[in-house]
């Protein structure tokens, strides 16, 4: 199985017997546009700005054969990818248990996508 990152980072898969495998960053990351935000003034020290709905996932290729996509939770829940059964993000929350170092991750153990 081919594992394309589209994240602007590298992700470390830790592996079931403690090995790491690396996944380097592709070169194209996929990416929610804004949606439209209001920006107010709520009695904060800086305006707020509030957002709608995300806009359209940008850098996603058609299914490949073979071929699974890493992506950030967000496009992985944007509506425009809910059919898509390649397309995977890190496993980074609590029932994930990803690797922390310093409260940072550093790896996951696992990837999720949509039922």
């Amino acid at each position: 199985m081919n594992i394309v990152s589209l994240l602007p980072h590298q992700i470390i898969l830790r592996l079931p017997d403690g090995t790491d495998h690396v996944v380097q960053p592709s070169g194209t990351v996929c990416r929610c546009r804004p949606g439209q935000a209001t920006v107010g003034d709520e009695g904060l020290p800086v305006p707020v700005a509030r957002t709608g709905r995300h806009g359209p996932v940008e850098g996603l290729p058609p299914p490949a054969e073979g071929t699974v996509y890493l992506v950030s939770r967000l496009v992985l829940d944007h509506p425009d990818v809910a059919s898509r059964r390649d397309v995977l993000a890190p496993g980074t929350g609590p029932d994930d248990d990803p690797v922390r170092i310093g409260g940072q991750i550093v790896a996951v153990r696992r990837l999720v996508g949509r039922a």
